[in-house]
């Protein structure tokens, strides 16, 4: 998902100490709303500067530019016309208590990866890329699964757990070198195959393969 941030341009400065009681209602309602959209997920951070420019900052995700305006367009301070809203795209490259990591996707095992991916593309509504030996299938809002060929592949035999069910995660990164430490530190541990260079396998506490992957 996007990350979005929006500044609220108050009209005039030292508008914390000057707010009418109008003015102080319509913040108020805004306060509200971002407390909502915190609950739901949508917002990442917000708050004024200080000082004689009380500048409001919004960061938070949409799914693309229209529904990020819409966002911030639906403000009460902004719709009351008490302030004007900038948008601006935005990522945090770095968020203490956050890593690097986003988009983490599933990969799942099959002997034909292009009839699984258009099944599921078909079923769910999604878009369909498909490749030798691999596919991935993607929602409007970036959502993605993916599907990889094997060469030997036994269905699984749930519940019984003779043969497990095949899947994997994928989990996109910006730095594989800092996310593979920290990985590392949770108790991960780095497999000793590795086939690709824009990618690493990794198997979790339980032993699971999973991969940091640059795209």
């Amino acid at each position: 998902m996007a990350e979005w941030i929006y500044f609220l341009h108050p009209p005039r400065t030292d508008f914390a100490a000057t707010m009418t009681p109008a003015e102080q209602e319509v913040w108020g309602r805004h306060f509200e709303r971002l407390q909502r959209l915190l609950a739901e997920g949508v917002l990442i951070l917000a708050g004024p500067t200080l000082g004689e420019t009380n500048t409001g900052v919004c960061v938070f995700s949409a799914p693309d530019e229209d529904a990020a305006r819409q966002i911030m367009n639906d403000d009460p301070a902004i719709a009351s016309g008490f302030a004007t809203g900038e948008l601006r795209p935005f990522r945090a490259s770095l968020l203490r208590g956050r890593t690097s990591v986003r988009s983490p996707s599933l990969v799942i095992d099959c002997p034909d990866a292009g009839e699984l991916a258009r099944f599921y593309a078909a079923f769910l509504g999604w878009e369909a890329d498909i490749d030798d030996g691999w596919a991935d299938i993607r929602s409007d809002n970036g959502q993605c699964i993916s599907f990889q060929q094997v060469d030997v592949f036994t269905p699984p035999s749930w519940p019984d757990q003779e043969h497990p069910q095949q899947m994997h995660l994928d989990l996109v990164v910006e730095d594989l070198d800092s996310v593979s430490a920290e990985v590392i530190r949770l108790g991960a541990r780095k497999h000793e195959h590795q086939p690709g260079k824009r990618f690493r396998v990794f198997l979790d506490p339980a032993g699971h393969p999973f991969c940091l992957c640059l795209d």
